[in-house]
């Protein structure tokens, strides 16, 4: 008999509302920028110490802002999108560089880690 699949974690609501904040801004931040995010997440603090972050504030936001205009309304449907974005995606939204040249995407926790520090608040 095949064992049972863990219970997913809980996602912080931090998370949750950010999220809901980053959707309702989108249109508006993507109207405001003249098409340019990644200028505009550049400005917004980030809440996280420095030691040990690996993903820019700005490229975590840009990909969370792809995912949500891409359909995705969900947080695990963004984590999911964020994780999996294709190459051509991770390099527009400036996405951390792997030594081997690729791209690489913010795992699903970090992304949820990255929301929930900075709560709807921050977004505001």
């Amino acid at each position: 008999m095949p064992a049972p699949s863990p219970a997913p974690s809980p996602v912080p609501s931090p998370a949750r509302e950010a999220l809901a904040g980053l959707a309702r801004l989108a249109p508006a931040l993507r109207e405001a920028s003249g098409g340019n995010l990644l200028e505009c997440f550049e400005a917004v603090p980030d809440p996280r110490d420095r030691r040990g972050t690996r993903h820019p504030l700005a490229a975590v936001l840009a990909l969370c802002t792809a995912a949500l205009l891409s359909g995705n309304t969900l947080l695990e449907d963004v984590t999911a999108w964020v994780a999996h974005a294709p190459q051509r995606v991770l390099a527009a939204c400036r996405a951390r560089r792997a030594p081997s040249g690729a791209r690489v995407a913010p795992c699903p926790d970090t992304v949820t880690r990255v929301l929930g520090r900075l709560g709807a608040q921050g977004l505001a």
